[in-house]
């Protein structure tokens, strides 16, 4: 993430960077998750700790905890994620882009 000088003591919790996590341990957790899902559904505010997968999986968008999500018309995909990053409200910004080689 690119911060200006008027950012540089600005340190958004929400954004890190992945680390590898072995297979198995990701199988595990899908499949602890998919019970979770079995026995309680996907209904919003059941108090499960799932809330950030249960919002991914219903597509819903991202809470942000002052505004709404949503883009300025001159703002570019890249500047809007930047912006938002810091306001995220136990919600995560799923972001796919290109592979790099």
């Amino acid at each position: 993430m690119r911060k200006g000088p008027s950012k540089a003591d600005v340190h958004p919790t929400a954004t890190f960077a992945h680390k590898h996590i072995p297979p198995d341990v990701l199988e595990d957790a899908i499949f602890a998750f998919g019970e979770r899902v079995a026995d309680g559904g996907l209904t919003p505010g059941s108090g499960k700790p799932d809330v950030v997968a249960r919002s991914l999986l219903l597509a819903l968008p991202p809470r942000l905890r002052s505004g709404d999500f949503s883009q300025k018309p001159d703002e570019s995909a890249v500047d809007f994620a930047v912006r938002i990053t810091g306001d995220l409200d136990e919600t995560v910004l799923a972001i796919q882009g290109r592979q790099v080689r």
